[in-house]
C-alpha cells in the first residue's frame, strides 16, 4: 500500500541568458533552469522548455504559481503556458503574459490538477509563445518562476 508523499512545493526557475553565459554556446542564446544550463532558444514563434523536474507515477498538483521575475522584453508579445512534457498546458490552460514587470498583482495561480495513472511519470513543461519575433529574440535575463504544489495519490 502506498500512502503517498507529504505535498511540498516544487519551485523551478526559467532564466534568458546570452551566448557564452554558463557555457551556452549559441548566438541568440540559450535558456538556463534553475542555475544549470538547458536548451538553446529556438528561432520559432512556439518552444517548449523541459523544466528538468520529473513528478513520480500517480502525482497530483494541488496547485500552481507562475510569476515573471524579470519581465521578457524584445518580442511583440510573450507568454507562458505551464504543464507537462506530455501535455505542455496540463495546468495553465490559457496563455499568461510574461512581459509585464514583476509584481504580486501579476501571478498566475490555479486549482488543482490529478493525473489519473498510476504508471506514468511526468516532467514539467514551460512553453513560451510569441507573436512576429521568434522565441530567440526574448533579451537575456527574461525569468519566470515555475511553482507547483505536488503529492502522490495514494494507491491500495
Amino acid at each position: 500500500m502506498n500512502l503517498g508523499l507529504v505535498a511540498s512545493w516544487k519551485t523551478v526557475t526559467l532564466t534568458a541568458i546570452a551566448n557564452g553565459v554558463n557555457g551556452c554556446a549559441t548566438a541568440a542564446g540559450c535558456w538556463q533552469i534553475n542555475g544549470a544550463l538547458g536548451a538553446a532558444k529556438a528561432a520559432a514563434l512556439t518552444q517548449d522548455i523541459n523544466l528538468l523536474y520529473t513528478m513520480p507515477a500517480n502525482w497530483m498538483v494541488h496547485g500552481y504559481r507562475v510569476k515573471p521575475l524579470a519581465a521578457c522584453t524584445g518580442t511583440t508579445t510573450a507568454v507562458t503556458y505551464f504543464g507537462t512534457t506530455v501535455r505542455p498546458t496540463d495546468f495553465l490552460n490559457a496563455g499568461y503574459d510574461i512581459q509585464a514587470a514583476p509584481a504580486d498583482s501579476n501571478i498566475e495561480s490555479g486549482a488543482p490538477h490529478a493525473e489519473a495513472t498510476s504508471t506514468i511519470a511526468a516532467t514539467w513543461n514551460a512553453r513560451i509563445t510569441t507573436t512576429v519575433q521568434n522565441v530567440d529574440q526574448l533579451v537575456a535575463g527574461c525569468s519566470v518562476r515555475y511553482s507547483g504544489f505536488v503529492s502522490v495519490v495514494p494507491t491500495d
